[in-house]
């Protein structure tokens, strides 16, 4: 009689070590909206796509890249950075991603951050639960289909 209950207990406490790390994303209490984001970005900066770093998959088959390196093409806020910077992209199960593509600019709104034995210095604004990038086409930033000039985004900072 004891040993199945010893079985059913070993089996549950496995379940239950072996599923914590299934979940390691911090889940988002909150979705941040653009304004939320754009009082916590430290560096909003106009970027373009130039390489990334080795996928983060674990040998899974999912994930993405664990950093993406930018150029910075401009910047609206924040001090003067080098002309490429590598952003966190992925850290274990989480996707931080935001959409980028090869060719396309983008505004990145980013902080930065010391990360030991990182190749990267950079992350997403809010961890990931705010609003991370806004596309750019043809020199205007779209935000909810809206196209902006840069200088009325200025006027949001």
């Amino acid at each position: 009689m004891r040993i199945p209950k010893i079985c059913t207990a070993l089996t549950a406490l496995l379940l239950l070590v072996s599923g914590a790390d299934a979940q390691t994303c911090p889940v988002c209490k909150e979705e941040y909206d653009l304004a939320s984001s754009l009082a916590e970005a430290e560096f909003i900066l106009l970027v373009e796509l130039k390489s990334e770093g080795p996928r983060n998959d674990n040998g899974e088959g999912w994930g993405g890249p664990d950093w993406v390196e930018v150029e910075v093409k401009g910047r609206l806020r924040g001090r003067r950075l080098p002309p490429r910077i590598k952003v966190n992209f992925w850290e274990g199960q989480c996707a931080k991603g935001f959409d980028l593509e090869y060719g396309q600019e983008y505004v990145l709104l980013v902080v930065e951050k010391e990360m030991s034995r990182k190749p990267y210095r950079f992350d997403v604004v809010l961890n990931g639960c705010g609003v991370k990038s806004l596309p750019v086409e043809d020199d205007f930033i779209i935000i909810n289909g809206a196209r902006w000039t840069v200088e009325e985004f200025e006027s949001l900072l």
